[in-house]
Parts: C-alpha cells; structure tokens; sequence
C-alpha cells in the first residue's frame, strides 16, 4: 500500500534520520503497487566480491551482507554491482539490508504483512 511505515521502523533501528533506511518504497511506473528496493540476500554476494576495502562481508549468525563503516570508503562499486539495485551510498558509506540480526523490523512493521522473510 505504499505506507513506507517499513522505512520508518528501518531508519529508528538504523539511527533515527530516513536516510539511514536500508529499505526503500516508490511508486511503480505501471500505476499498480510499489517498488520495494531491499537487499535480497542473493547467493551471487557481487557486492561482497566488488568491495576493494572488503569492507562488506557476511555475518556468521544470520548470513546477512554486512558493511564494516570503519573500512568503508564510499566508492560505490558495491552499488554498481548489486543486480537489483538494494545498495545506496548515503555519507560515504554504502547501506544494505542486514535483516536486523536476523529479525528484520520491516517484516515486522508492515501492517499488511506485505514483507516476509523466508529461508530458501
């Protein structure tokens, strides 16, 4: 429904300010729904892979693509190289999806239950 309350429960988990979401809502071009822009935890790891600072790795727990801030730098190859475009670069640092320690807050804000988290 387009209601971005996802967003919202994102960014408070992520420091408070929007831009610190790792989820993002727009409008569909075909008039019909949204377009959802989250990390979808891909087996190909390109952004894993592309990072010259190997400052985005996995984590051990959840799996989830993680971002070390302290390694960092801002150069945007992980953005160029996520095939669905789930990666923004806000402040010189890359943001993506980490599933909240594996309890992603989207999933469990949405009022519709419109996100899920499945294992493949």
């Amino acid at each position: 429904m387009g209601c971005r309350i996802c967003m919202l429960v994102c960014a408070n988990r992520h420091g408070g300010d929007m831009k610190a979401s790792r989820i993002r809502i727009g409008d569909a071009e075909s008039m019909v729904g949204h377009n959802i822009d989250v990390c979808v935890q891909c087996d190909e790891k390109a952004c894993v892979e592309s990072c010259p600072s190997e400052a985005i790795s996995l984590d051990e727990k959840t799996g989830a693509v993680m971002v070390d801030e302290d390694l960092c730098v801002g150069c945007g190859d992980c953005v160029e190289a996520c095939p669905y475009g789930a990666i923004e670069i806000i402040d010189d640092l890359a943001l993506v999806c980490d599933l909240c320690g594996g309890e992603p807050g989207c999933v469990a804000g949405c009022p519709v239950d419109a996100l899920t988290l499945e294992d493949e």
